[in-house]
């Protein structure tokens, strides 16, 4: 071991501390998800190890060495934390600025360079309005100029988050969880919609700007009706309150 003799809390302090995993951070990295069987039986499959399949994961278990202990819990599902190390090592300062703020600070740069790449011509609106009732809405950052006109079978989505939210979500190649009521809803309020793409976007990581995943209703299957009649039916139960309450 060695010191490096720092004040703590000083700017050089925290500026040695980026890219290097603490104590605290490591707690942060560290993977909650437990390892299934599933995850033994193909940890042991590759490394060629003789178990029987009909084993108990208890059983298993009793096959580990701590370095396959950490192993499994390295592929377990990564924390935010993780990323940030990565953004750390990429010399992107941690970012706080408001979401909203963000977002609207960016949106047009990152629709901007979508476009160019994808060679598409974007529009803004203010709202789209569901057919089926009229107080379900979506509002999209784009929709995408149809060739037809009025059939809008594209769309836009714009994600400016943070840079290790940015590089989660690029890394991983999947759009976070918290975000799937709103990606249904694009396909719940225009029938015609085939294609959304959602757009990461962040020039604070010149290798990795922007990245992009492409939702089709058909991967969707039938959620997007699914979530039309949850929504129908709860606007009907609200109506039936409203109408009791009615004096």
């Amino acid at each position: 071991m060695k010191i490096v003799d720092l004040r703590q809390t000083s700017p050089q302090w925290h500026e040695f501390r980026k890219g290097k995993v603490t104590g605290t951070r490591l707690g942060e990295i560290w993977a909650a998800r437990q390892y299934t069987k599933d995850d033994l039986v193909k940890l042991f499959e590759s490394k060629k190890v003789e178990f029987k399949k009909s084993a108990k994961k208890a059983d298993l278990e009793l096959l580990l060495n701590d370095e396959d202990k950490a192993v499994l819990a390295s592929q377990a599902e990564k924390k935010l934390e993780f990323y940030q190390l990565i953004a750390d090592y990429l010399a992107v300062d941690r970012d706080d600025e408001n979401r909203m703020d963000r977002g609207l600070r960016l949106e047009d740069e990152a629709a901007q360079a979508f476009a160019k790449k994808y060679k598409k011509k974007l529009e803004v609106v203010g709202c789209c309005v569901s057919d089926a009732d009229q107080r379900i809405i979506n509002s999209p950052d784009r929709l995408i100029t149809p060739k037809k006109a009025g059939e809008y079978t594209e769309a836009v989505e714009i994600k400016c988050l943070k840079s290790a939210l940015h590089l989660q979500a690029a890394i991983e190649n999947k759009i976070p969880e918290e975000y799937f009521t709103q990606k249904i809803q694009y396909f719940v309020v225009n029938e015609k919609l085939q294609t959304l793409y959602w757009v990461f976007y962040d020039p604070a990581i010149p290798s990795l700007p922007m990245h992009v995943i492409v939702v089709t209703r058909k991967e969707l299957g039938d959620w997007p009706e699914i979530m039309l009649r949850f929504q129908l039916a709860q606007l009907k139960e609200m109506d039936s309150v409203l109408e009791k309450l009615a004096f």
